[in-house]
């Protein structure tokens, strides 16, 4: 008898115990094979999918952190395996058919592989020479003759049928190289929520570019950073993503986001689609992005815990404080910074703002030296706002009270971009390290906000 469990098994095998991941082999081929068979209907090609897929779910095995979900994580991709093998037959399948249709519109009624071998096949023609390009849309796009493209191009009809020949074996072979060389990955509402918060936590700045991109991981791992502010979140659509990728710059998604949408990776360019909305074109950077684990303090013994309802709902009283009472004035700039106050003697997180607390002053403009008499709140009575929420706090590694200062923006940000209902935990040590936030209900949800340094 097998007493043996999938937490036990993917632990021996990830240690490299091969035999124990032969016992997943015997405990799951079974139902793997019967999840391939509904897409696949001839049996030696779903026997060799289901191989396929245990070769798969072996170089992955390391990225499967609870091995009590090898069940799941196994369904998930099969089903991924299956439905790439799907596409990429009907692809070859429809390749005559799609390019006889008039392509100017696009059918109500198309399905999901019907739109996914469209979009592949103009794909491929946008990457044909300008003349082949010219002879494929007069005599498909537009429907005409041999003779009346030759007429319309000033060509020779024998040119014309020259260079349909070699245009459709380009495209043939751009298409080979699509379906091979590029994966399609199906994105659920809360990856492409997920995506839509990663686009927002991106460096604008072209001067570093790769901060500019959203890197996604393998094991479905997606990070954005500009430098002060990083978000880490989970795309179950991309969990057998086999290397890293970033897209960008200019990845941008509005909200609200669609419910489903597929996401085609290629060597140079991603496509994201989504029905009823326009494709989605993001290049590609081949570069190697930060090492931006090294910034993640690691979970020490400080920490507070608190509803991120009334964390949310104090971030938005306290900015009726911060630019409305801090006006600029000649040299003079303001960032709206907050600090953070954490006390275990009263088990309470603050948000502060106060009279002069985040401005920065220029050390000369024009010759001339800057003076505090010429601040915005010279002749202006001190002031200080407080606002405060009761939390579950320990300040095991941490002075008391524990003082932070932030962006009030990146912290809005970061309280959101988790997306979290209910409860979030709060981990620090040095004010000059950071505040990780992580989702009580989602531990996979991270985001990190640095502190702001104002001269």
């Amino acid at each position: 008898m097998d007493t043996l469990g999938d937490r036990d098994l993917v632990r021996l095998a990830v240690s490299g115990e091969t035999w124990a991941f032969g016992r997943l082999v015997e405990r799951y081929g079974e139902r793997v094979l019967a999840r391939v068979r509904r897409v696949v209907r001839r049996q030696d090609d779903a026997e060799d999918l289901a191989q396929e897929v245990f070769l798969l779910a072996f170089r992955r095995l390391g990225q499967l952190h609870d091995g009590s979900r090898f069940s799941s994580w196994l369904s998930r991709i099969s089903e991924n395996t299956a439905r790439k093998w799907h596409r990429r037959r009907m692809v070859q399948i429809r390749f005559e058919e799609r390019l006889s249709k008039e392509w100017a519109g696009h059918p109500v009624d198309e399905s999901e592989s019907e739109r996914e071998a469209r979009m592949m096949v103009r794909e491929a023609i946008r990457r044909l020479s300008g003349a082949h390009r010219e002879v494929i849309e007069h005599h498909y796009f537009k429907g005409r003759s041999y003779t009346e493209t030759a007429h319309q191009l000033g060509l020779e009809v024998n040119t014309v049928r020259s260079r349909l020949q070699k245009a459709r074996q380009r495209i043939r072979k751009e298409m080979r190289e699509m379906t091979t060389v590029g994966n399609t990955y199906d994105l659920t509402t809360q990856d492409l929520r997920a995506l839509h918060w990663a686009t927002r936590f991106v460096s604008t700045d072209e001067s570093r570019r790769i901060l500019c991109g959203v890197c996604l991981e393998p094991g479905g791992r997606v990070v954005a950073c500009n430098g002060a502010r990083l978000l880490l979140r989970t795309l179950e659509g991309t969990e057998d993503l086999e290397k890293r990728v970033i897209l960008g710059p200019g990845f941008e998604m509005s909200a609200p986001v669609p419910k489903r949408a597929t996401l085609s990776i290629r060597e140079e360019q991603a496509f994201l689609n989504a029905a009823g909305e326009d494709e989605l074109v993001v290049p590609i950077l081949d570069e190697p992005y930060v090492n931006y684990e090294v910034v993640i303090p690691e979970k020490g013994g400080s920490f507070v815990r608190i509803s991120s309802g009334e964390l949310l709902q104090a971030v938005s009283l306290i900015a009726e404080h911060l630019e409305p009472r801090h006006p600029a004035a000649e040299v003079w700039t303001y960032s709206p910074q907050v600090e953070v106050q954490i006390s275990r003697e009263h088990q309470t997180l603050s948000l502060i703002t106060s009279r002069d607390l985040g401005y920065r002053a220029a050390r000369e403009n024009a010759g001339k030296p800057v003076s505090n008499d010429d601040a915005p709140w010279a002749g202006v009575p001190y002031w200080r706002f407080t606002t405060s929420m009761d939390g579950q706090i320990n300040l095991e590694d941490s002075p008391e009270p524990f003082r932070s200062s932030v962006n009030h923006a990146y912290l809005s940000d970061a309280v959101s971009g988790i997306e979290t209902g209910g409860m979030l935990e709060i981990h620090f040590s040095d004010p000059m390290k950071g505040l990780l936030f992580t989702s009580c209900d989602h531990p996979d949800r991270k985001a990190l906000v640095m502190p702001m340094r104002i001269e």
